[in-house]
């Protein structure tokens, strides 16, 4: 209600559950979101961020929930290097059935 009156963008962050580390290869899923599900319910998009196994170097990344957009389920890959300032997306796995037009996502 903040966001809205205010007109600002709000970002809260939340960690995943055990269940979703036991797999540090795949991104958290929307119900694996520890300590705050209504975090999910009330966020219009939800990203979700994980370590790449063997390569510190490296995050995967979902976009599970985008309101009035495009999920994109298809895990992706950023290079990540925080020391240095350097986030950037490494490989594009664009959906096939991704719409050229629309809402951005």
């Amino acid at each position: 209600s903040a966001a809205q009156y205010y007109q600002m963008t709000v970002l809260a962050v939340s960690q995943a559950q055990r269940s979703a580390a036991a797999s540090p290869m795949e991104t958290p899923e929307l119900h694996q979101v520890g300590y705050g599900f209504s975090i999910v319910e009330d966020a219009n998009r939800v990203l979700s961020l994980a370590a790449f196994r063997g390569d510190p170097g490296r995050r995967t990344f979902k976009i599970p929930k985008n309101r009035g957009g495009v999920s994109i389920i298809v895990r992706q890959t950023l290079l990540w290097d925080v020391d240095r300032g350097i986030i950037r997306q490494e490989d594009v796995n664009i959906p096939d059935n991704l719409p050229t037009e629309g809402p951005s996502f």
